[in-house]
């Protein structure tokens, strides 16, 4: 096994980011790890790197436990794990779906016991930044989740660099390269016979007397930049830990010119052509107006099977009243007919706040029952400005302003 250090110059990022993320915990507890594998599947290869960063007087160290053969794989998963049971909070991009249920595996078919129990307390101080990804994917206009594209969207140049599908290659390569330099010191002869014999399964390549004894060498340059690559770009990904925190709710909001409507006693829908919705988060300010539009809409009901359709009418009524009438004059309403036809001064609502769970019940409108498009009338916003939802509904706001002004909210 061999052990490479070296440091990082996003100190200053990490702590800003990390402020966000994590307000209540010490930089010296944040451990941001990633592995490095020889297939995607722990039962058909194994670990070979485990890179991890961490603060410490004041600057980012990296520390890369790398095995030179296929043996030192539990070495190295055991090394990780003696750094990592030091911290509070293990941070990684797709550690959750990959790297933990990775090693798991690989301990389980190495049949270390007594690691897989340390692994065991270690999942629990998981966090994975995909998942906060994955929560924004849609609402920011992101078309992947994966790295180098994310990479991209936060700002981080991407240079070329080892592909994940060569790695196997490479690195069998590089076994055979070092046992094939120590064979030439020995023997002087290039014989390849049972080079990777310790390999299993075995992979394609048969001959490997092509195999310079400097290929290793090459391969290893481009697998620890890599590796350093991969961790450091979970800190910027953390570039959108604003957009994380508000998601816990870790944000004000106030809805200006409607409270002044309200304090003066006038109709904000005669008054007024756009609402404000004042966000701030920490030291960071955001207005945001929200256009006042007239519009002739329906009113769906979602508990259509409460209600009666009268086709004369256009409009759904409320099977409590709808029951008086005469049975030709009315229909059992569906999902399609059950609403009412609104005029008035609305707001544009956007689509994740009106598909949320806490809104599953609510009653929107709509041009018609196809229409992805949904509005509120303002004076309903009287209703939610003294709850939740209004966080709610600014969070959703906020999540559609940044999607087309992203470098805005970046750190």
């Amino acid at each position: 096994m061999e052990v490479y250090r070296s440091f990082s110059d996003e100190s200053e990022l990490f702590i800003k980011t990390t402020d966000i993320m994590f307000p209540d915990v010490e930089k010296e507890q944040i451990l941001i790890y990633d592995i490095d594998t020889t297939s995607f599947e722990a039962a058909n290869g194994c670990i070979f790197l485990i890179g991890v960063m961490y603060y410490q007087n004041e600057q980012l160290y990296f520390t890369q436990f790398f095995s030179e053969s296929i043996d030192e794989e539990a070495l190295i998963i055991e090394k990780f794990f003696d750094i990592a049971e030091n911290y509070k909070i293990l941070l990684s991009y797709k550690g959750e779906s990959f790297d933990i249920p990775y090693i798991g595996k690989r301990l389980y078919a190495l049949k270390q016991n007594e690691l897989y129990s340390r692994f065991a307390a270690l999942r629990s101080r998981s966090v994975d930044i995909a998942n906060e990804i994955m929560s924004v994917k849609t609402a920011l206009g992101f078309s992947s989740t994966k790295l180098d594209y994310l990479r991209k969207k936060c700002g981080q140049t991407v240079p070329e660099r080892v592909s994940g599908e060569n790695i196997s290659r490479f690195y069998v390569e590089h076994i055979a390269a070092s046992k094939l330099r120590k064979l030439l010191e020995t023997t002087g002869k290039a014989k390849n016979c049972d080079l990777i014999s310790n390999y299993n399964p075995k992979p394609v390549i048969d001959d490997l007397a092509h195999i310079k004894p400097d290929s290793g060498d090459r391969f290893l340059t481009d697998i620890l930049y890599r590796n350093k690559e991969n961790i450091e770009s979970v800190i910027y990904l953390l570039r959108l830990s604003r957009i994380f925190s508000m998601r816990k709710g870790r944000f004000d909001v106030t809805v200006d010119a409607f409270s002044d409507a309200v304090s003066n006693e006038h109709s904000i829908t005669d008054n007024y052509d756009t609402i404000h919705f004042d966000i701030s988060a920490g030291d960071y300010l955001l207005n945001i107006p929200v256009n006042i539009i007239s519009l002739s809409l329906k009113q769906f009901y979602p508990n259509y099977k409460d209600y009666y359709y009268f086709p004369a009418e256009d409009m759904a009524v409320h099977k409590s009243i709808a029951e008086f009438a005469a049975a030709g004059s009315k229909k059992k309403a569906t999902a399609k007919t059950a609403y009412r036809n609104v005029s008035g001064r609305f707001i544009h609502i956007p689509s994740g706040f009106a598909k949320s769970e806490s809104n599953k019940d609510s009653n929107f409108y709509k041009t018609d029952y196809e229409s992805e498009e949904h509005f509120l009338p303002v004076d309903e916003l009287s209703g939610i400005k003294e709850t939740e939802k209004i966080k709610e509904l600014a969070y959703y706001l906020f999540l559609e302003y940044a999607s087309s002004n992203l470098k805005h909210i970046l750190m």
